[in-house]
């Protein structure tokens, strides 16, 4: 029988690695109070919003949430503050010119502190490309019928026909034609 090592607990953030996650600009990055207002954005989260760094802190956190997403924002942060060691959410932000962007974030507390930052990505672009791939099938299914739609595998990726994982090359499609 051999031993295995004990795992060693969870790593503690330091607050100097937390100052270098700071000027990440890869992904968006923000510092909170527990209180819901935002004490620092890095200049990625910031320019999503249309606004510079400074304009963005002191402000709250649930003025640039959706209306319809801040219950699920209020209750991930209660989690923080129940004790959960991060918590995960996705939810829309307002944009200053009118607009939403999709963000999904993950939030964990600062220890000894009663700060949490959260990192993030934007995934506007996914939502839109789901939105239309259900529009696409919806007209589909009026055009054909739903039972043709329906032999259509809307899983696969764009241009590709069932079972197949690239497109076809155009000598592929001539070459198919001609039989």
């Amino acid at each position: 029988m051999t031993a295995t090592a004990p795992v060693p607990p969870p790593r503690v953030v330091t607050p100097e690695e937390l100052c270098e996650l700071r000027v990440t600009e890869v992904e968006l990055f923000s510092l909170a109070g527990h209180d819901g207002y935002l004490r620092e954005v890095n200049a990625a989260f910031a320019i999503l919003l249309g606004l510079e760094p400074a304009a963005v802190n002191g402000r709250s956190l649930l003025e640039l949430v959706h209306p319809d997403d801040i219950v699920a924002v209020v209750s991930a942060l209660a989690s923080l503050e129940g004790g959960a060691g991060e918590v995960q959410v996705e939810s829309r932000f307002a944009q200053s010119e009118g607009g939403w962007f999709h963000l999904q974030w993950l939030a964990r507390t600062v220890p000894g502190t009663d700060l949490w930052w959260a990192a993030g990505r934007d995934t506007t672009e996914f939502h839109r490309l789901v939105a239309e791939r259900s529009r696409m099938q919806t007209r589909y299914e009026l055009v054909l019928g739903k039972a043709t739609a329906a032999m259509w595998d809307w899983t696969s990726p764009v241009g590709c026909l069932p079972g197949n994982r690239r497109p076809p090359t155009c000598s592929e499609w001539r070459t198919a034609a001609s039989r």
